[in-house]
């Protein structure tokens, strides 16, 4: 078919009620590449090099680039220069999880631990329950001290993510720190069943059943879990 001038608008107009999805999902992929790249590199400062050399290349026109070096900055311990790199970003994006999560932990580094809690209870109350958010949330509520309150969030996100180890270890930590010595032993059991060591999980469960004694509703509980394990023991060696 010949490209008519009528063809050439009606492709026009129907590409302006594409959503920017496409962008979007870009934007995204360049935070989480900038992350990774962080993580492996070998320093910080190395880091801070890389993403400066890339930002004076394109004039800070890719975010990904402008957060890695906030990353950088802030593992650097350079807390306030990783803030005023932020700073733009917050502004121009202020409902970004990322850019919140980056925030929270220049505000934990700094020693203003209340500051993140406030943060991420705002954002939290537009994501309810969301994973990063809420593991970040609590952990900033330890450095507060509120340990009950950021065992409720993990116990949580226990229940919508029982097969994320790292849920449970942050956990167990956070029951002990709350003074729930019961729940630390079935905590660290949920973590070594999915790490795969079943003895350590059934040792931690014969602690738990332990300190459980004379809590009907609590050993029937734990009795429960260490008869799962001897049946996953079973479908191991079958």
């Amino acid at each position: 078919h010949p490209v008519t001038e009528s063809r050439v608008a009606d492709a026009q107009n129907r590409a302006r009620n594409y959503s920017d999805q496409g962008r979007q999902d870009s934007e995204d992929f360049g935070l989480m590449q900038a992350r990774v790249q962080v993580g492996f590199d070998e320093t910080p400062g190395y880091s801070i090099k890389r993403f400066r050399a890339e930002i004076e290349k394109d004039g800070g026109l890719a975010i990904g680039n402008v957060y890695g070096l906030v990353l950088a900055l802030t593992r650097a311990n350079e807390l306030e220069a990783a803030r005023n790199e932020l700073s733009p970003l917050l502004k121009n994006y202020p409902g970004n999880i990322a850019f919140t999560l980056a925030a929270s932990d220049i505000d934990v580094a700094s020693g203003r631990a209340a500051d993140a809690v406030s943060r991420l209870r705002k954002l939290l109350a537009l994501n309810p329950d969301n994973r990063p958010l809420s593991m970040s949330y609590a952990d900033a509520l330890l450095k507060t001290g509120d340990a009950k309150t950021a065992e409720r969030v993990l116990v949580s996100q226990s229940k919508l993510h029982p097969d994320d180890p790292q849920v449970w270890y942050a956990l167990a930590e956070t029951h002990g720190l709350a003074g729930n010595i019961v729940d630390v032993h079935r905590a660290r059991a949920e973590y070594f069943i999915l790490n795969g060591a079943l003895d350590r999980a059934e040792r931690q469960l014969g602690y738990a059943l332990d300190l459980a004694d004379g809590n009907f509703h609590t050993s029937a509980s734990v009795q429960a879990r260490i008869a799962d394990i001897q049946e996953m023991r079973q479908e191991i060696d079958l």
